[in-house]
């Protein structure tokens, strides 16, 4: 079968309007060498026209020397024909600072070649267990053959939620792997939640700066994003105070309600690097329970941590938290599994919705990482990565001890994959972003991270996971010559 638009009504001949069609399909690769065209005769009935019209149509495509017709073989499609591909190009300087449209210009730009991205929270390819997995999907599939591949239970295959309850334990948060629902990644988590927790125009409450995806995702439902700033070691409490008596809101309508949830990210906040103090969070929880206001805690960096010993969850706290979980940043991103933490009417609330739009996720995938974490693959490859990403931290942040100059800012994150670096006033962040992008270095302005044009820091988040030391200290190199130059030929002011 080959289909095709023809139209009759077309002052164009039909058997020029196949003939153009299939040269297109030829040309860009859809349709390879040596494949063969259908008869004449069964093109014609398929396409309801006259034998003939293909005919002279299959002619045409022979003299433009697009098919090659041999005996007893019928049309096939030459080889040797110019492939129009769509190659990725170097992109141009964003013309906007729109977060939007930040957001698009960073993920065009990822996997471009001759761009180096610190933009994005990817983990490294080569970290990534890809020949181990691929090991417990084969096993997985001798197992259980059809059965890996037919609906998945829709809160998640039993063993993995099974093995992610106990993986939980470590953290110090008692739950039952009834309480796992198995999501496609922590977005779909998030998307889920804020469907549950509230609806268009209610104000949610996050931190400022908070993860861009996140903050978009809920603006896009319709939410009234609301943020507050943080300290050294958690909430400025302070601001905290001001948004919630209203005194922040952006509509007089607003100030009327309380956030519907409050969403957090407590360790290796993205895009900080801040991990709250325990004092910090017994205090949250308490303002929290206060408020009668719903947390949902983001944990995706929880694995990650570097330097001293990973603070317990606010889920081990109060088990009325909603926790998110990925293996995005510990595995593989293409994994597409992430996880949320939820009891009782909440958790069959997450199911109804996860039978509503996808009836469950891959059976194959969620049987090999319960494998993978059950045999202590999962612990084994967290130690090996912790060790790599320290050092390629590390060489970052010698880097810019050696190429930044002294007025640009930053604190060592002791886990996640990023470094918040605030500039000096001179430095806008989106004139670095646009300086560098002509240099071939992504770095995500800080403005994106923010709910509101309110007051953003003029600052940068730069990922230290996807390259290795010696491609960080050039990348870091090339930043502090821009940032450099800048403060020596610092732009006019606009009165």
């Amino acid at each position: 079968m080959l289909n095709m638009p023809v139209d009759v009504d077309n002052t164009k001949p039909i058997y020029l309007q196949i003939a153009d069609h299939i040269t297109a399909l030829a040309q860009s690769g859809q349709l390879g060498a040596g494949f063969r065209l259908p008869p004449s005769r069964a093109l014609a009935e398929q396409l309801t026209v006259h034998r003939s019209t293909i005919v002279n149509a299959y002619e045409e495509l022979k003299a433009r020397g697009v098919v090659e017709a041999r005996q007893g073989s019928g049309s096939t499609i030459a080889s040797g024909l110019q492939v129009h591909t769509s190659a990725p190009m170097r992109p141009t300087v964003p013309y906007s600072d729109h977060p939007q449209h930040l957001m698009n210009v960073m993920w065009d730009t990822n996997r471009v070649e001759g761009m180096l991205s610190l933009s994005l929270g990817a983990p490294a390819d080569e970290l990534m267990p890809v020949d181990d997995f691929e090991a417990m999907r084969a096993r997985a599939l001798r197992r259980d053959r059809a059965r890996a591949y037919n609906y998945e239970d829709p809160a998640g295959h039993e063993p993995l939620r099974r093995a992610i309850a106990s993986d939980l334990g470590r953290h110090g948060v008692l739950v039952s792997p009834d309480d796992v629902v198995v999501t496609f990644g922590a977005g779909d988590a998030l998307t889920m939640a804020a469907r549950l927790f509230g609806r268009s125009d209610d104000p949610i409450l996050t931190e400022a700066p908070a993860y861009f995806s996140s903050v978009l995702n809920l603006k896009r439902m319709g939410y009234e994003v609301l943020g507050f700033k943080l300290g050294a070691e958690g909430p400025d409490w302070d601001d905290l105070a001001g948004v919630l008596r209203g005194t922040q809101m952006a509509s007089p309508q607003a100030r009327l309600r309380r956030p519907r949830f409050v969403m957090v990210n407590p360790d290796h906040q993205n895009p900080t690097g801040l991990h709250w103090a325990m004092g910090e969070r017994h205090r949250f929880m308490r303002l929290a329970s206060e408020m009668d206001m719903q947390i949902i805690e983001d944990g995706a960096y929880r694995d990650l941590t570097y330097d001293g010993s990973p603070l317990v969850p606010l889920r081990a706290l109060d088990p009325s938290v909603l926790y998110i979980g990925t293996f995005s940043k510990t595995l593989m991103p293409g994994l597409r599994i992430g996880y949320v933490v939820a009891s009782g009417p909440l958790r069959e609330q997450f199911i109804t919705l996860r039978r509503i739009a996808s009836c469950g996720g891959s059976g194959v995938t969620e049987r090999a990482l319960a494998a993978f974490i059950t045999n202590g693959m999962y612990e084994a490859h967290l130690e090996r990565i912790r060790g790599e990403y320290r050092v390629r931290r590390d060489a970052m942040c010698e880097a810019m001890q050696h190429y930044f100059p002294p007025e640009v800012q930053w604190r060592v994150p002791n886990g996640g994959f990023f470094m918040w670096v605030r500039l000096p006033e001179h430095v806008p962040a989106m004139e670095l972003f646009r300086m560098l992008m002509e240099r071939g270095i992504v770095i995500a302005p800080g403005s994106l991270f923010y709910p509101s044009e309110d007051n953003p820091q003029n600052a940068i988040r730069m990922s230290f996971a996807r390259y290795n030391p010696d491609t960080l200290r050039y990348a870091v190199k090339k930043i502090g010559e821009c940032i450099v130059s800048l403060l020596r030929h610092p732009l006019p002011s606009i009165s």
